[in-house]
């Protein structure tokens, strides 16, 4: 009997070679344009990959020659692999889901530079993005404070001017704001208007709950209900288990002076808050003199730089360039990575018995698990090699019951980066992601190509730190940016912001931005503002500054009548509310001393009772 018919034997060989010769002539083309779409579509700049090897009978996968352009810095390589090497499991491949054992990168390195720009074509980022908005299930506390730094950024990254007049006529000698500003069209003006407002509203509402808790009225009956308690009288034995009750009604009533404290504690804390925000009324109202004499200025046709402007223009792409790189991470995490309470699949199921749980785990394995990644540094004379481990990268972390590791270490000389990370989705999300950078110059950043207008970044050494917590409910993201031996070039040298920023040698910059659904808030501070100022100064000399203390002078009595009264009732509604917490913690503390009086009075009572019993026994036992 034959076990294997020629039939058979000619149609397996056949199907054999057919797979062969699809592998050779196919598949390694597929794959590679597969990765190359996929890479496109995370990084959203050009990918560029030598050569694939798909070695299906080893289940094994090489690229070679591997480059990611920085979308940002379109010559540079965001990331470079000589070689990478998948060793993937090949059966859960035929249920489409991807488990790849060991992944080894060798000759990684990231700020290579690119022969040709990275940059994508126009038409290919739109059919990128469109794809995103149909597929886009975003967190959204991560959704909101994205959109909040992509419209500071919005506002503050543009284009500073040219300016070179500075001896221009400024004579405000024969000149009245009025002529140019309505008062009640001032900044300033409206904030004091709304300053008032809010004082009143504010202090009406404390009132108004004082009076609703009525703390006198409370106190008053607690001293009634406690003075009712003088009159008892322990002359015997039998007496004493009645005032023992009475001892127990007390202390219900010190209960009721606890509420009573709770109530005021709470009062207390309102009105701490009406005091601060009373006392950053000023600074508002300066703030809105100005940008008050910002615009009268702006109207007058001077030509002025302003240096808070300047700042802004200057620091609002380092602070986003920096922020970039980090959302793109957490970007791609949320994306792929839910949080595991969400995850329909479940890693495993229990058997409760009388003595202890069993676990039994489920066969079902993740769509997509990648356990190991090895990093080896590129040993290449530009870009930094980059060296490290990344664990569990995992698109359903419920399933293998492990959050994600990255490591990741790279020095050149003096170069140096960190990026440690970890994503835990386990069941809520729990993230870390910090990047650490030193050494690293302007241009390595991209801020020497970036278009300030006739000013540009020649020169500058960047240390970068830049930390984000995240959880289901919040985003905290701080960090600072520090840049040392700056040097600037213009185009047109007779420029006077030129001027003005080849004064500036350093800067530090700091970051912090918080997420908590539904408020968004985010603080860009650096050092050069008041460097910027005192070059301007300098550039601009006296008779600018007395300019601007004209106008300041003529707004400040412009708007002198209803400042002066918002400073006499900001004054007085803080006095009467603290007048107001005063008496009524007073009340309240005397509340225990008097209840504690009434208290020890019947003890003592009891106790002398006690006593005069018991020595009453003594001696009829000794007569």
């Amino acid at each position: 009997m034959r076990i294997i018919r020629p039939a058979g034997l000619i149609f397996f060989s056949v199907l054999l070679i057919m797979i062969v010769l699809f592998n050779i002539f196919f598949l390694d083309t597929m794959v590679k344009k597969t990765f190359i779409n996929s890479g496109e579509e995370i990084f959203k700049s050009v990918v560029d990959i030598k050569k694939v090897d798909v070695q299906l009978l080893r289940s094994r996968l090489e690229i070679h020659g591997v480059q990611i352009a920085d979308k940002d810095n379109e010559f540079k390589n965001l990331f470079e692999a000589e070689k990478i090497v998948f060793d993937y499991e090949f059966i859960p491949l035929l249920m489409k889901k991807v488990i790849i054992d060991n992944i080894e990168l060798s000759g990684f390195a990231t700020g290579t530079k690119r022969g040709k720009s990275g940059k994508l074509p126009e038409k290919r980022i739109k059919e990128i993005e469109k794809k995103e908005e149909k597929t886009k299930k975003e967190n959204k506390v991560f959704a909101g404070i994205s959109a909040k730094i992509k419209d500071k950024a919005n506002n503050e990254i543009k284009k500073l001017p040219v300016t070179r007049t500075i001896d221009k006529a400024i004579n405000l000698k024969d000149k009245k704001i009025e002529d140019l500003i309505k008062k009640e069209d001032t900044q300033s003006y409206k904030t004091i208007i709304q300053s008032k407002s809010r004082i009143e509203e504010s202090k009406q509402q404390i009132e108004n709950k004082i009076n609703i808790l009525n703390i006198e009225k409370r106190s008053e009956e607690i001293k009634q209900k406690a003075d009712s308690f003088k009159s008892i009288k322990v002359s015997g034995v039998s007496d004493i288990p009645a005032a023992q009750a009475k001892l127990k009604e007390l202390d219900a009533i010190k209960n009721e002076i606890n509420s009573i404290k709770k109530d005021v504690d709470s009062i207390k804390n309102e009105v701490d808050q009406f005091v601060k925000f009373t006392a950053n009324i000023p600074d508002d109202i300066q703030n809105a003199k100005d940008n008050d004499i910002q615009i009268i200025m702006s109207k007058m046709d001077l030509d002025v730089l302003n240096a808070k402007d300047i700042e802004t223009a200057i620091v609002g792409p380092i602070w986003k360039s920096r922020i970039d790189k980090l959302f793109q991470i957490i970007s791609f995490v949320n994306k792929h990575i839910p949080e595991g309470k969400k995850t329909k699949k479940k890693g495993y199921y229990q058997v409760v018995r009388k003595k202890g749980t069993d676990f039994h785990f489920l066969a079902d394995k993740p769509s997509f698990w990648i356990k190991n990644i090895k990093m080896s540094k590129s040993d290449k004379t530009d870009g930094i090699g980059i060296s490290g481990k990344i664990t569990d990268l995992c698109f359903e972390q419920n399933l293998i019951n492990k959050p994600c590791i990255a490591e990741l270490n790279g020095k050149k000389q003096n170069k140096t980066i960190g990026v440690s990370i970890k994503i835990d989705r386990i069941s809520d999300i729990n993230d870390v992601y910090l990047i650490k950078a030193s050494g690293f110059s302007t241009e390595d950043a991209g801020l020497n190509s970036m278009d300030y207008g006739n000013v540009k970044f020649v020169n500058g050494s960047i240390d970068a730190y830049i930390k984000a917590n995240m959880d289901e409910k919040k985003i905290k993201i701080e960090g600072n940016v520090d840049i040392s031996r700056i040097k600037f070039d213009a185009s047109d040298k007779q420029d006077i912001l030129f001027t003005v920023l080849s004064s500036i040698e350093s800067m530090k910059i700091n970051i912090n931005a918080v997420a908590v659904e539904p408020d968004f808030s985010i603080s860009i501070t650096s050092d050069i503002l008041n460097k910027l100022d005192a070059a301007l100064k300098k550039v601009y000399g006296k008779k600018m500054q007395e300019a601007r203390a004209e106008i300041e002078k003529q707004l400040n009595n412009l708007i002198k009548n209803e400042n002066d009264k918002l400073n006499q009732l900001s004054k007085q509604s803080t006095m009467d509310l603290k007048n107001k917490v005063s008496d009524i913690t007073k009340n309240t503390q005397s509340l225990d001393t008097y209840v504690d009086n009434i208290k020890k009075d019947i003890i003592k009572k009891i106790g002398d009772t006690q006593k005069g019993t018991t020595d009453g026994v003594l001696k009829g036992m000794f007569k």
